[in-house]
């Protein structure tokens, strides 16, 4: 919302005005510590695991802004970097 100054003496200038901040709705690219690293290893080991029984529904429910996209984007992150062993050792 733009606050609006008081407009000057001669009528015909227009108002200043107060600059306006947007907050992006896009996922920090930064490195931004959440405390996620615990959920995110659970959930990609969870996906990983092939002895896991299809289908699985996981939810992800936060307010915005609370790190719900650097969740998954590190969760991703572990599924394309690293192998998971099931609980056997095998790969």
């Amino acid at each position: 919302m733009v606050e609006k100054m008081p407009a000057k003496a001669d009528g015909d200038a227009l108002p200043e005005t107060k600059p306006v901040k947007i907050i992006s709705d896009l996922p920090e690219k930064a490195s931004v510590n959440f405390g996620f690293d615990a959920y995110a290893k659970t959930l990609a080991e969870l996906i990983a695991n092939k002895d896991n029984k299809t289908p699985i529904v996981v939810g992800v429910y936060g307010p915005w802004g609370s790190g719900k996209t650097t969740l998954m984007e590190a969760v991703k992150k572990l599924l394309e970097g690293e192998t998971f062993t099931d609980n056997k050792g095998s790969e």
